[in-house]
This record gives structure tokens, C-alpha cells and sequence, in this order.
């Protein structure tokens, strides 16, 4: 503060600028930048009244870690010893970041239904004496992503590896390189393989992107493919009854034919035809029998 520049009485901290001398205008903050589009402008100093405060972090449907839903920081009058004065700048820390399942925290915001963050971990605030200075969470939900292997059939192998390629890009079609429930993407793609009645799950991503599973081809091995549950493609977002969890389930199925058979075991297939033959010969010698005693 200038030399000689006393504060109204029952003031007691300069706060900021405002554009109307009433305080109804634009604050401008220390370092804030301003654009003077008018040849004479002025800002008029605004004052804090002398009393104390309190800044607080509302979890605004998650939590701490001691269940707690708000952390609260008191400013109380200025003293020599105070650690918090009212009206001098805060710096946001970890200590007051909250949990949500189901959720990503993207910052804060001075209102409660706010889909962008205003302040984050490390920025410089200021809690001064003009408005309530609450800060509300700012929450993104997450999605979830489970593929499940079932093999069906009477000579399905419950012990087999199937092979699945699983593709991830992101809300602008890129393709990710990140790591969900410690499985790592790599351009995009993810490798698994899986048996009967197993099951990955990738938890956490992003609400917007996208997803496709592909599985090897095993049709020549008598295997029909099918899959159920979600769709093998799509956007991962809230469903119809408002979850975000998303699970899709192939089946790979083989019941053998006999034309399976013939062709899988060149043994089966030589007794087979001579079984055949056999009992066209006795077909015929009985034929012939019946002709023989008729000439007779």
C-alpha cells in the first residue's frame, strides 16, 4: 500500500480492483491481466472487512479418507501469529483432494455443478472476506471395460488359449498409451488370453473413448464364435440404466460332426469307408444267393 493511503474505516486489507465503485463491476486481482478498450478507465480499490474467514474444499459427492465429505481452512482475525490471514493468497496442496468411485477428480470450482475445473493442485488462490470461498470438486466419471472367455460345446476345450486383441482411442480418435488395471496399451492395442470362465477387466478410463475386441479366428478348428453382453465396438459413456460398466462375452463353441471327424482323423475315416464296403457286400452275396436258389 502507498504511503499515506489508510484504508475505510472498519477495513482493513486491500482486496482488489473493481470497474464500479460499488464493488458490482469486474474484480481484477493482483498480476491479473486487463485489456483497456476505453481511452479513460477507472478501477476503484475494493476493502475487506475486518473479521475472519474460512475457505472450503466440498467434496460434492466424494470423500476423505476419514469419511469426512468437506475440508475446511480457517482464516481468523489477523494476529502476529496467525499462520491463515483472510485476504492473502492460498496455495491449493493435495491435503485437500477427495476420492469418488467411479470417478476421475478434475480440479475445483466455485459452483457445485461445474463440468470444468477453475483451480487444481499447486494453484494460488485468494480467500478473502467478499463471498463464501467454497470450492467444490469437479468429478469426471469413468468407465470400465470387461472381456469374458466361455467355451461351450461337447468337445470344446475348456483348457485352451483363446488370443484377443483389444484397440483403445481416446474422445479425438487417437490411440492411447496408458496403463488401466495395470495393463498397459501400447499404440493403442492390448494382448490377452483367456479360458474358460476368465475374465480382464480395465477400470478407469475416460468416459468418450472408444473400444474394440477382436478375437482370433478359430473356425478351423470346428469353433463357432458368438458374443453377447455389450457390443464388441463402441463408445464407452453412461448406459440406459445409468451405469458406466460395460462387459462382453465370447463364446467359442464346438460340437464335432462326423464330417469333423473324417476329417481330423484319416484312421477313423479308412474304417469307416471299409465298414461301408463291408456292408455292401453282404447286401450284394445276399443278392446273389436269392438269385441262385430262384434259377435252381
Amino acid at each position: 500500500m502507498k504511503s499515506g493511503v489508510e484504508p475505510p474505516s472498519g477495513k482493513n486489507d486491500f482486496i482488489c480492483w473493481n470497474t464500479k465503485a460499488d464493488g458490482t463491476g469486474t474484480n481484477y486481482y493482483p498480476e491479473d491481466l486487463i485489456a483497456v478498450t476505453e481511452e479513460n478507465l477507472t478501477l476503484y480499490a475494493v476493502w475487506a472487512d475486518q473479521r475472519a474467514t474460512q475457505l472450503t474444499f466440498d467434496a460434492n459427492g466424494g470423500s476423505y479418507n476419514d469419511s469426512t465429505t468437506q475440508r475446511i481452512v480457517q482464516f481468523p482475525d489477523y494476529t502476529e501469529d496467525s499462520e491463515n490471514v483472510p485476504n492473502t493468497e492460498f496455495t491449493i496442496t493435495n491435503t485437500y483432494t477427495p476420492e469418488r468411485s467411479g470417478y476421475i477428480f478434475k480440479g475445483w470450482a466455485t459452483t457445485a455443478d461445474a463440468d470444468t475445473a477453475e483451480y487444481n493442485v499447486e494453484d494460488v488462490i485468494q480467500a478473502d472476506t467478499l463471498d463464501t470461498n467454497i470450492l467444490y470438486a469437479v468429478w469426471e466419471p469413468v468407465c470400465s471395460l470387461t472381456v469374458k472367455k466361455v467355451v461351450d460345446g461337447e468337445y470344446g476345450d475348456k483348457n485352451k488359449s483363446f488370443n484377443f486383441t483389444i484397440t483403445l482411442k481416446d474422445e479425438n480418435g487417437d490411440l492411447v498409451n496408458a496403463t488401466y488395471s495395470s495393463m498397459q496399451f501400447v499404440n493403442g492395442q492390448y494382448t490377452a488370453q483367456l479360458k474358460n470362465d476368465q475374465s480382464i477387466k480395465f477400470a478407469d478410463i475416460p468416459e468418450g473413448y472408444t473400444y474394440e475386441i477382436q478375437e482370433d479366428d478359430y473356425s478351423s478348428e470346428e469353433y463357432e464364435t458368438s458374443s453377447s453382453g455389450d457390443a464388441a465396438q463402441g463408445t464407452l459413456t453412461e448406459k440406459a440404466d445409468g451405469t458406466y460398466d460395460y462387459e462382453v462375452i465370447y463364446t467359442n463353441k464346438r460340437d464335432i460332426t462326423i464330417t469333423g471327424i473324417l476329417e481330423d482323423h484319416a484312421g477313423l475315416r479308412v474304417l469307416l469307408v471299409v465298414a461301408v464296403a463291408a456292408v455292401i457286400y453282404g447286401i450284394y452275396r445276399k443278392q446273389k444267393q436269392k438269385i441262385t436258389r430262384s434259377d435252381k
